[in-house]
């Protein structure tokens, strides 16, 4: 499932990932138990190699970060308390205007995010850097 969040006029709206602007969109998409026909399409619409979006689904992928000319690669080890596995690798592609998150199963932290509020405007506002800080402090809130 592709979900994508852009920001414009001082406000947060979903749309479709056909129809975003890749060159004035503020916009975090979150990939979520992706088929191949949709990381076919990230990797056609963001230029992403299929290697890198397959290695932040792989659940034996270690966490690390990679940076490139046209992107920031973190994979990070989400902490499940409910699953078969300790960790969930979810990668995160950072550029200039986008965040794109990548995982196999949906997450409890970003789901509770309420898109509409005038907190998370703020956020998308202040970049994807921001929207990437926001992300990881919900996945890690309750473990500390």
């Amino acid at each position: 499932m592709i979900e994508v969040w852009s920001y414009a006029d001082d406000k947060v709206t979903a749309q479709d990932l056909s129809q975003l602007n890749l060159l004035r969109s503020l916009a975090w998409i979150d990939v979520s138990e992706p088929t191949i026909d949709e990381l076919t399409t990230i990797h056609r619409k963001f230029n992403l190699p299929l290697t890198e979006l397959r290695h932040a689904l792989d659940a034996k992928e270690r966490p690390r970060v990679k940076a490139t000319k046209d992107y920031l690669l973190i994979i990070f080890g989400a902490c499940l308390d409910h699953a078969d596995s300790p960790t969930l690798p979810v990668g995160f592609f950072v550029t200039k205007r986008h965040l794109l998150s990548i995982h196999t199963k949906r997450l409890q932290g970003f789901d509770d995010i309420d898109k509409s509020s005038e907190l998370f405007s703020r956020v998308m506002q202040r970049g994807p850097e921001v929207v990437l800080y926001t992300l990881l402090f919900r996945m890690i809130k309750d473990y500390f």
